[in-house]
Formats: structure tokens, sequence, C-alpha cells
């Protein structure tokens, strides 16, 4: 069989910096270690970046020791990109939210899941096309489904510590115009049509990058020159708030007096986490260089984390998964968009109910917002001896946790997902020209 020709983008972005630059244009890391010390990473190990001026007849660069390299880099920041980034345009998406609101438990457990749905429902490979990109996100998920002590009552933050201010498995620091400047580290996925699907032997693949913050980094005053940790809101896709709603005193105290029981395994208390996303929209816009009066004119998907904490006072929302089979398509499903739509109707009357701050915020910022509950765990954390939450790892049953990231390829990626959606003309479409 004759090799794929690949083909390059006229132009590809960094994950790291969100540099644009031409392909021609990347750099090469040197592979022989005497190479080591790159001015602009700062450290003394990392290995020289470099423009080739010879290639193995593979077509890998000749460092200038002689030995074939592998990795390359983005001319701006000189991290690490994967090769991917210079053949499919990427799909950036930020997560957003207080501390304390469950950001990376939900990214651990939507990656793990997508994994699953992508191939038993859409027939799509949903993987990591260089792990190193992802070691975190890949401990996190390790620690809760692939745990050596499954059945061992734990903490949270046993599974996964806190995300820290700066924490450095998060971001890296390097040198930009003689500044020092951190940056947030991506997790790159690749999506790509798997066995039994229709375009199985097309070639046709998918970038998309998330960004997991701590809650430190949205507060005012933390955007700065040397603190660029949140600069991928500027190109983001879709943007996942996550809304806490244990950390509202107004739900809190209603889901006490529904179940008469304390809800105390949740400690943190935040009633102002609309701040979070206006500070977000700042930032948005001053990246852009766009008006503030202006509307943010891409998916707000408003994710509502700790859902077992909290259903009861929401008895009308279904969270049977939104797949709908196809007869005689080899097990493809489709995406109920009205499954998903009609879960953030209720959503949304129950905020306006106890929290209409937070539904104001929200469609103030954005044109088009959509609610959508979720549960990491999938049922509510126990309160141990030391007034502690604590799970077992083998317990945890994820609800709904790949649903934001389902619905936000259905709007931003033409034709990736089959969808199921009662009016033909449903502005869910990704659009034909989208980015």
């Amino acid at each position: 069989m004759a090799p794929t020709r690949v083909t390059l983008r006229q132009s590809a972005t960094c994950p790291n910096c969100m540099g644009k630059f031409a392909p021609e244009d990347a750099l090469w890391v040197a592979s022989h270690q005497s190479l080591a010390g790159d001015r602009r990473l700062r450290r003394e190990d990392a290995l020289m970046r470099f423009l080739p001026s010879r290639f193995s007849p593979e077509g890998f660069a000749i460092d200038p020791k002689g030995v074939v390299c592998k990795k390359l880099a983005c001319p701006n920041c000189h991290l690490e990109i994967p090769r991917e980034v210079l053949e499919s345009r990427i799909k950036f998406f930020s997560i957003i939210g207080t501390p304390g609101s469950g950001k990376s438990f939900l990214l651990a457990c939507m990656t793990h899941e997508l994994r699953r749905v992508m191939q038993d429902k859409f027939l799509l490979r949903f993987f990591d096309p260089d792990p190193t990109f992802n070691n975190a996100l890949i401990q996190y998920e390790n620690n809760i489904f692939h745990n050596p002590s499954p059945d061992k009552q734990c903490t949270p933050d046993d599974l996964i510590r806190r995300t820290q201010e700066l924490d450095d498995s998060l971001f890296n620091e390097v040198l930009i115009s003689d500044q020092a400047v951190n940056l947030a580290k991506p997790f790159i996925f690749q999506i790509e049509p798997g066995n039994g699907h229709p375009r199985a032997n097309n070639n046709e693949h998918r970038l998309i990058s998330l960004y997991d913050n701590s809650g430190e980094s949205f507060k005012t005053g933390k955007d700065t020159s040397e603190n660029q940790v949140t600069i991928h809101l500027r190109e983001a896709d879709a943007l996942f708030y996550l809304f806490d709603p244990t950390q509202n005193i107004r739900i809190r105290k209603e889901a006490e007096r529904v179940q008469q029981q304390s809800m105390n395994s949740y400690k943190n208390i935040d009633d102002r986490q609309e701040t979070i996303l206006s500070e977000a929209l700042s930032r948005i816009w001053r990246h852009r260089g766009l008006s503030a009066s202006n509307k943010y004119d891409r998916p707000l998907i408003v994710v509502l984390t700790k859902w077992d904490s909290w259903c009861h006072l929401v008895p009308n929302v279904s969270m049977a998964e939104p797949f709908i089979g196809q007869p005689g398509k080899g097990g493809q499903h489709l995406l109920s968009i009205p499954a998903i739509k009609q879960a953030s109707k209720e959503i949304k009357k129950f905020l306006e109910d106890y929290a209409p701050n937070i539904v104001n915020a929200c469609e103030n910022f954005a044109q088009d917002v959509i609610y959508i509950p979720v549960s990491s765990f999938g049922s509510k954390p126990t309160l141990g001896t030391d007034n502690k939450a604590m799970i077992k790892p083998s317990e945890i049953r994820p609800i709904w946790a790949s649903v934001p990231m389902l619905y936000a390829l259905a709007k931003t990626v033409k034709d990736i997902l089959p969808l199921w959606l009662k009016n033909p003309d449903d502005t869910t479409r990704a659009p034909k020209n989208n980015r």
C-alpha cells in the first residue's frame, strides 16, 4: 500500500502560546544529549531547538551532531508541539470555575468517558496523539479508574490533589521577548474514524486542546504579561463555565432542608461565582481586542457540577444517556440534541429560582448558552469521622461527564458526530465555515 500523503496547513497555531506560524518555520528538537541548553526554556536539560538543513530519507531532521530527530517545537515559545498541529486545525476548549468547583475531576472523568463513548456510540477513536502532553491528566484518570486499592475509602484530594495557583505540573515557564512568561500546559487529544465507521479509511483526524487552570488563576489582577496561563481564552472555540451549586448558599440550604441531611462534606462556599465569568469575559475581550459591549460569539456551556448532591431539587431532569441507536448502522448512535436541550431548559428554570445572578451573568455574557448538569462521582460522598468527604474509587460512576464535550463538538466541528435534531434547521449544527 502506498504511504498516505500528508498535507500541511498554511498556518498552524501553537497550543502553548497561541502563536501563529507557517509549518515550515516549526523548529526541531535536537536528539543528541550534548546539545542541551535552550535559553528560551530556562532549563539546563532542555535540548536545543533548531531549523534543520539536513533530513533523513524518511523526512526527519538531522541535528548538528548527526542524530535523527523526531520532535517539533513552536518557533515562538520553543515548547514542544505534536506533529499533528501542522496538519490539522486544533479546536481549543477552555474550562473556568472557582476553586473546588470540580474542574480537575470533571476533566479526568470527561476524558475517560470520551475514550469509551466515542468508540461505543459513534465508532470514533478518542486518544492521546502523544501521551507526554497528557501526563497529568492520564495520572488523574489512573488514580480514579485504575486505582490499586479501588475499595478503600479515600478523600477526593487523595485521588486528585487540588490544582494550586501556578502548579508547575500544569504550566511552563519560558522566555519571550526577554521576559519570563508562564503558559498553561495543554491536554491534546485526537479524534478519528474507528473500525466500522463509514469514513474509517479516509485518514481524517481532528485535534482538541483542553486547559485546566486553578480557580485562583481567574481572579482579578492575575492576568499579567508575565502570567499568561489563561491566554487560551482568546482562541477558545467554546467555553466551559463550571458552576458548583454546593457552593451557593441558597441552593445548599434548600438541598439540606429537602434531604434532611447536612452537606458538610462540601467545604467550599463561594456565593459570587459569577465574578469568575465576568473576569473571563474581560480577559477574552482584552486578548481579542474587542469592545466589552459585544456578546461572546461562541458557545458558553454552563456545567453544573456535583449533580448527585442537589438532583432532588430538579426532579424533572432526565439523566438517561442522550444517545439514539440507528438500526443498520453498525452500532453507530445519534447524539440527541433535544434531550440535552430539555435538560438545559429545566436547569435554567432551577437557576432562575435559586441563583438568578448566574443566569443573568451567563445570558448577558454570551449569545449561545446551554446548561448541562454532571456528576463526576455518580453518588454523593459520605462524611468521614474527621468530617471529610470520603469515596471509594470502585463506586465512582460518572453521569453525563462526556455530554458537555460532545455538545461542544456538535456545535463547533462540522459532521464529526451524527446528531438527532427535531428541527432539521436546528442551530446546533456546526457552521459550514467553522473555525
